[in-house]
C-alpha cells in the first residue's frame, strides 16, 4: 500500500512537471506568434506612410520623378557676356583722335540715330556709309569700317563659366539690343552665344529692351507667363521696362553678385 502511494505522488510529480513544460512551450510558442504579427503590422504601417508620403510629394510636384519646372534667364549680352568699348571703334576712324572720336561717338554710337539702326530702321551698310561721309571720319573702306565696328569687344570675366552654370537650371534665351553686323560677329566668335534656347533681337522684332512693348512681344510670341522669366541687363532702363511686364529683373554688376541674387529671385 504504501508502494502504490509514493508511486502515485511520483507519478502525480511528472505529469505536473510535463504540464508545466507544455505550458512553457505553448507560452513561449504564443509569444513568438506576438511578436511576428506586432513585426508585421509594423512593416504594413511603415510601407503605408512612405506610400502616403509619396502621394503627397507627387500632387505637389515634389517626388523625385518629377522635375520642377525651369526658370527662363532673358540674358542680356553687352557688359554681361562680353564688355563692349565703341570708343576702340571711334579712335580707330577718326580724323581727330580726342575730339573727332568723341563727336563720333555722339553721333553714331549712341542715341536716335544708333536706336534706329537695332530696330532695323537704317541697314548696317547703310549706317557705315553714313559714318563714312562724316567729316570727323577718315577716308576708309567700307570693310575697313566694318571690321573696326565689330572690333570692339572682348570675353568678360566670369561670363563662361557663368553661362554653364545658369544652363543646368535654367533655360537661355539670349535678348539684346543689337544691329546684324555685332550679332554675326558674337556669334561667330563667342561660343557661349551659341547654345541659347531662344534669341530676341531688337533689329529682328523692331523693339528696343527700354520700352515695355519689346518684353509684351516676348510674352506674347512664346506664350509663356511673365513669372517663368527672369531679365539679367545691365541697364536700368531696361530692368525698369522688363518690371512693368511682370517679369523679375537683376540688374548686372558682375557674375558672383548677379548669382547670389538669382538665388533669392528663384
Amino acid at each position: 500500500m504504501l508502494l502504490n502511494k509514493y508511486t502515485n505522488k511520483v507519478f502525480c510529480c511528472e505529469e505536473i512537471k510535463k504540464n508545466k513544460i507544455a505550458y512553457r512551450v505553448q507560452y513561449a510558442d504564443a509569444c513568438i506568434s506576438i511578436s511576428v504579427g506586432i513585426y508585421v503590422i509594423l512593416i504594413l504601417c511603415v510601407n503605408a506612410l512612405f506610400a502616403w508620403r509619396w502621394l503627397i510629394f507627387s500632387k505637389k510636384g515634389c517626388s523625385a520623378t518629377k522635375a520642377e519646372p525651369m526658370s527662363i534667364i532673358l540674358l542680356d549680352i553687352g557688359n554681361v557676356l562680353v564688355t563692349v568699348d565703341f570708343m576702340r571703334f571711334c579712335r580707330a576712324v577718326a580724323i581727330e583722335l580726342n575730339a573727332g572720336a568723341e563727336e563720333i561717338f555722339r553721333k553714331y554710337c549712341t542715341g536716335e540715330l544708333k536706336d534706329k539702326l537695332e530696330i532695323g530702321w537704317i541697314g548696317p551698310l547703310e549706317y557705315l556709309a553714313m559714318i563714312a561721309r562724316d567729316p570727323h571720319a577718315k577716308a576708309l573702306p567700307l570693310n575697313m569700317l566694318k571690321h573696326h565696328w565689330q572690333n570692339i569687344f572682348e570675353p568678360l570675366e566670369g561670363a563662361v563659366e557663368a553661362v554653364r552654370f545658369l544652363r543646368e537650371k535654367h533655360s537661355l534665351w539670349i535678348m539684346s539690343d543689337t544691329d546684324p553686323l555685332h550679332f554675326t560677329f558674337l556669334l561667330n566668335n563667342y561660343s557661349l552665344l551659341r547654345n541659347a534656347d531662344q534669341y530676341y533681337l531688337s533689329f529682328e522684332h523692331g523693339k528696343m529692351k527700354s520700352s515695355v512693348e519689346a518684353f509684351s512681344h516676348v510674352l506674347e510670341s512664346s506664350g509663356r507667363s511673365a513669372d517663368e522669366f527672369i531679365l539679367i541687363d545691365d541697364k536700368a532702363e531696361n530692368v525698369a521696362s522688363a518690371c512693368k511686364a511682370g517679369i523679375r529683373s537683376i540688374l548686372f554688376q558682375n557674375w558672383p553678385d548677379t548669382l547670389e541674387s538669382l538665388v533669392f529671385c528663384c
